[in-house]
């Protein structure tokens, strides 16, 4: 069935920093996929308006949420047993597309059915039958496979490719006067592309093929993933409700302000996703065979991403609306307030995304599921008031509150697993310090250049933690 399967137990060795290093394959693509979509978004933005593009993602996140119909806890399952049984994968993966993929048809009709009743005007009603072809297209995508099997660098390449395709031919077919469908079309064909390289990979390594499930495996497999598949919904739910309940209670145009006050700072939470796509296959070997060696390596990623968390935070509230009106246009600086909010909040999933990968990794779904749907509670009733007084910036305070409620939240969950993570205070000091030089060298330059003070606060930052040794060298070492 495989040429070759990964050597797990030597990543086992490798505790945290087998992760981390995996991380840094798949984090690295995602730069650069993501300085492609920036300078893609940017284009688009000025050439279509906020209104548009407020269609275009109010389009998005209904999609979004009819995708959850195609029970996303399937493929966090379906990775769960191919780490622990790596031999099952094909069989195990078979069950999993299978289920995934007519629940997304089923998905895909409905919103198109729905789409006239559901949507606040022509121009997104016309993006709905476009966008909605995504939810097939990732229900097939066999991405998960690679990550399962520790093969990361053939998912970073594609990932870069089809971001490639979508950004060289943005300039060209999006005009001022097309509107935002070649926009949701070339989305789509990016998801195409790293889905064909994707399946390509595994045809030439022999490393996965489909067998026909029986229907009593798949019933088995849809009834163990209810629990995880209920969390992730929730999830989407909180995720996506501020977009919609915009387009609802606001304007096209905040929809579109919102859009890209929200798309840095949602890249952090592209980052937390990574992270889980890296570490969740070790997480649950490791904390069932080697608990002290994970509770360890917990604390040491933990403060970590606080202090990146914090650098964030801080960084975005030196010229936030400067910023937006650099990236995206003049017309996009009231996009300053809503992103300086969205960026703290996004800097809280980072270490949420840790805390949950734990409750996964561990089997606590239920205890997840009951968090979660607080949190989805929580959000919405506070977008419900906040939205008509302060429109964007309201829905971004409702972010924020909700993710501060959930790292409280999932650190009183994960006692039970890890105990309580002892961050380390010294690194965590040194860490503070460096971020004061940052936003002190971007102040200092913010008058002559955004760009300027942007790229020397980074510099500083990275600099000064190499000098201080803010982050642990054991996170990325081969453990001997």
């Amino acid at each position: 069935m495989m040429d070759s399967v990964p050597d797990h137990d030597a990543e086992h060795r490798g505790g945290a920093a087998s992760a981390v290093r995996g991380f840094g394959v798949l984090a690295g693509a995602n730069i650069i996929g993501q300085a492609l979509g920036f300078a893609a978004l940017a284009i688009v933005a000025r050439r279509i308006g906020a209104s548009a593009l407020g269609n275009y993602n109010f389009a998005l996140s209904l999609v979004m949420y009819f995708g959850l119909l195609a029970n996303p806890g399937v493929g966090y399952i379906a990775t769960r047993d191919v780490s622990l049984q790596p031999g099952r994968v094909s069989s195990v993966v078979s069950e999993s597309i299978s289920l995934q993929a007519v629940a997304s048809v089923i998905a895909y009709v409905l919103i198109v059915t729905l789409a006239p009743w559901l949507t606040p005007n022509g121009q997104a009603r016309s993006l709905v039958p476009i966008v909605g072809l995504s939810l097939i297209a990732g229900a097939l995508s066999l991405d998960s496979v690679l990550l399962a099997l520790r093969s990361r660098v053939p998912v970073a390449v594609a990932r870069v490719a089809g971001q490639v395709v979508y950004a060289a031919l943005v300039p060209i077919l999006v005009t001022r006067t097309s509107g935002p469908s070649p926009y949701a079309w070339l989305n789509l064909l990016g998801i195409a592309v790293t889905a064909a390289i994707i399946s390509g990979v595994l045809w030439h390594k022999r490393a996965w093929r489909f067998i026909t499930p029986r229907p009593s495996a798949l019933w088995t497999r849809l009834r163990r993933s209810t629990g995880i598949g209920y969390s992730v919904t929730m999830i989407q739910l909180y995720n996506r409700a501020d977009m919609l309940l915009l387009g609802y209670l606001a304007t096209s145009r905040d929809v579109g302000v919102y859009a890209v006050a929200n798309r840095l700072p949602y890249s952090v939470v592209t980052f937390a996703n990574l992270w889980i796509q890296a570490n969740f296959p070790l997480a649950v070997v490791t904390m069932r065979e080697d608990p002290a060696r994970f509770r360890a390596d917990v604390s040491r990623v933990l403060t970590a991403a606080t202090v990146v968390a914090i650098a964030i935070a801080c960084g975005a509230v030196v010229f936030p609306s400067r910023l937006m009106a650099a990236l995206f246009g003049h017309a996009f600086s009231a996009a300053g307030r809503p992103f300086a909010i969205l960026t703290a909040a996004m800097a809280l999933v980072l270490i949420e995304a840790i805390l949950s990968n734990i409750l996964i990794a561990g089997s606590r779904d239920k205890r997840y599921a009951q968090i979660v749907t607080l949190a989805a509670c929580v959000n919405i009733g506070l977008n419900l008031v906040l939205i008509p007084s302060l429109a964007a910036s309201g829905s971004a305070l409702a972010t924020l509150v909700t993710e501060a409620l959930l790292v409280v939240m999932t650190l009183v969950a994960t006692r039970s697993i890890v105990g309580l993570p002892r961050l380390d205070v010294a690194r965590l000091g040194r860490g503070a310090a460096c971020v004061a030089l940052m936003c002190g060298a971007m102040v200092a330059l913010g008058t002559v250049s955004v760009w300027l003070a942007l790229f020397a606060g980074a510099a500083v930052f990275a600099a000064s933690a190499a000098v201080f040794r803010v982050f642990d060298p054991a996170l990325w070492r081969r453990h001997q």
